[in-house]
């Protein structure tokens, strides 16, 4: 009875200790990482268990969300795990009401309120409007990429003083403006990356963000086309270069806040040069300006500011730049950008005739280099001259270089140029004009050309139809029965030659039916019969023949008739081949009697043509007469 009782504990401690375990393994089973497709706006907290609502930290929802749902989400963000954590609402669309549109999350309406703190937000791509969207959670990393709005501020995410949450902004490429004043003072403004079709910054947009250090300015500059003043200034982004856009017209040097020795380089439109505050030079005693202009952009900048600047400018430009009033006053040097490759067009030639003249042209890179000049010459003047315009004319045969030679640096790119004697094409004659093939057969025909190595060498093989397959090369391969031609012609179809082939089935034998015939009465006449191997053989002529024409003849279609007593060989050739066979004839019209077999009644007389009496047939003709008057001419060989 113990025993069944201590069992008992056992087996109860045992079932406890695995349902301790189950408990354990749900807990740790929990999602941390997490997507959520929601397509019933306001039942969003219905497709997330309540196990997964404590543990989450890596949430992506799509489909259709609401107010409720944006407001289940806050909670979220500051009770649970997703504190701190990652929210993608990307691919949602936001469901609005009565009186608020859809995909809007505008001033308090379908906004993040409340508190909290984010590690990275995605925002809706599918917003058409956005104000203060965030309230005040605290975001490290925001993501915007909309589809239909295209300027954006701080206050589009934060209202009031509460931008300064903002840290990491990340915006997509269809944004492409912004606003001035926008993000001033954003005091944790760390960093910013820009799409690449941005092409409107205003005035002071990011002015006094102190804290702001990174900015991918070169993957959009180029696209950029105004630039305010004060747009970065007092910010701690201090690239070493700074190039403005080949879109820029008018630049303001208190657009930026610049580290000492920086070299800032114009682009190619930008026409004047100004300056909307005195705080940008501070702490600076030397900027590099490059400009690219030949003619001297208008400067509206203090005298004593000028000192700051050294000034690199075109080749050749030197004395306008002096003679401005401003840019006089700068430290002047002319930038010489060299040559670092040269191309020469075309790089071969070849000319047909004494006198005859071709144009080449030489282009050398960078395409701004400032010496742009090349030098000409021929390495052989006995067979092509060149001018200083790069226009060659042929002085004799042979074959030659000419050097395009860059005046700086001294580059080269060559044409190689060859001088050859005309030698039109005159005549294509074919090897074979007429070929037979078997099905599966090829040959190879041979285009000879008139004269030897011509201008243009190159011929085309054509058929008339599809028994063959005819190579660019004049492999010629059968694939049907029937006839085709050939043909090789010149490029321009003018000069040709044909081939006619015809594909065939080859005779492989022959034999003569019957073998052997006898005939036994002169003037019979019997047809052999010629059979082919194979029957299907394209030529079914036979040639027939006999040499002892005194026994048999023989006509065209083998019917063989009987002239006189003896052996003869008919003799049947086929013309595909020339297989030959043979019939053995035999013309005997005496009777077949054998001597010793000959049983002679009592009454048999037997005489010669003579009419003498004989005792035994004799070879030669012999007359017998048989009882009852009867008598038969018996002929002994």
């Amino acid at each position: 009875m113990n025993k069944l009782i201590k069992k008992k504990i056992k087996m109860k401690k045992l079932f406890s200790l695995l349902w301790l375990l189950c408990v354990c393994l749900t807990m740790y089973a929990q999602a941390t990482k997490l997507t959520v497709d929601c397509q019933n706006p306001g039942w969003l907290s219905n497709k997330i268990t309540y196990g997964d609502q404590m543990t989450v930290k890596d949430l992506t929802v799509t489909g259709y969300i609401n107010d409720t749902d944006i407001k289940f989400l806050c909670a979220l963000i500051r009770d649970r795990a997703l504190s701190g954590g990652r929210l993608n609402l990307e691919n949602t669309h936001i469901v609005g009401s009565i009186s608020i549109l859809d995909d809007c999350m505008s001033n308090g309406w379908n906004c993040l309120n409340g508190d909290g703190h984010l590690a990275s937000l995605y925002l809706p791509k599918s917003l058409k409007k956005i104000s203060s969207a965030i309230g005040n959670i605290s975001v490290d990393s925001l993501y915007f990429s909309p589809q239909k709005i295209h300027a954006v501020s701080s206050e589009s995410f934060y209202g009031g003083d509460n931008k300064k949450y903002l840290k990491h902004l990340f915006l997509g490429e269809n944004i492409d403006s912004i606003p001035k004043y926008s993000f001033i003072d954003c005091e944790n403004l760390t960093s910013i990356h820009l799409g690449k079709k941005m092409h409107y910054i205003g005035e002071a947009a990011f002015y006094a963000s102190t804290n702001l250090k990174h900015l991918n300015w070169n993957e959009f500059t180029s696209s950029l086309d105004y630039i305010g003043p004060k747009a970065f200034l007092n910010t701690q982004w201090k690239p070493d270069t700074i190039l403005i856009g080949d879109k820029i017209e008018n630049f303001d040097v208190s657009s930026f806040k610049y580290k000492d020795g920086c070299h800032v380089f114009l682009g190619k439109k930008v026409q004047q040069i100004s300056n909307a505050s005195q705080w940008w030079s501070s702490g600076i005693q030397n900027i590099f300006l490059h400009s690219k202009s030949i003619v001297p952009p208008h400067i509206s900048i203090r005298y004593d500011e000028l000192h700051y600047f050294t000034a690199y400018i075109p080749h050749g430009s030197l004395n306008a730049y002096k003679s401005d009033d401003h840019w006089g006053k700068m430290n002047l040097i002319e930038d010489i950008t060299h040559v670092d490759s040269i191309r020469i067009f075309p790089t071969n030639i070849v000319l047909g005739h004494l006198g005859e003249t071709a144009s080449l042209s030489a282009k050398v890179y960078p395409e701004d280099a400032s010496i742009k000049e090349v030098e000409w010459m021929s390495t052989k003047n006995d067979v092509c001259i060149i001018t200083s315009k790069g226009t060659i004319t042929a002085t004799g045969y042979g074959e030659c270089s000419v050097i395009a030679k860059s005046k700086d640096g001294g580059l080269q790119a060559i044409c190689r140029v060859a001088v050859k004697e005309s030698r039109p094409l005159t005549a294509i004659t074919l090897d074979i004009h007429s070929l037979q093939l078997e099905k599966g057969e090829q040959r190879q025909l041979k285009a000879i050309l008139t004269p030897e190595n011509p201008d243009d060498s190159n011929v085309i093989w054509s058929r008339s139809n599809d028994n063959i397959e005819v190579s660019n090369t004049g492999i010629v391969k059968a694939k049907n029965e029937g006839k085709v031609w050939v043909y090789a012609k010149s490029t321009d179809g003018a000069i040709g030659d044909s081939c006619k082939v015809e594909v065939i089935t080859h005779v492989k034998g022959l034999h003569i039916e019957p073998a052997s015939l006898t005939f036994k009465k002169l003037g019979d006449s019997f047809k052999l019969r010629a059979v082919l191997d194979p029957a299907n053989a394209t030529d079914t002529t036979i040639t027939w023949s006999c040499a002892t024409t005194d026994v048999c003849n023989v006509l065209e279609d083998g019917t063989v008739t009987a002239v006189g007593e003896g052996l003869a060989v008919i003799l049947a050739y086929s013309n595909d081949g020339h297989y030959p066979s043979t019939c053995i004839v035999k013309v005997d019209t005496s009777t077949d009697i054998n001597i010793q077999t000959i049983d002679y009644p009592k009454e048999t007389q037997i005489y010669n043509i003579e009419g003498k009496q004989l005792t035994k047939l004799q070879k030669g003709v012999n007359i017998v007469r048989i009882r009852k008057g009867q008598v038969r001419k018996v002929i002994i060989r």
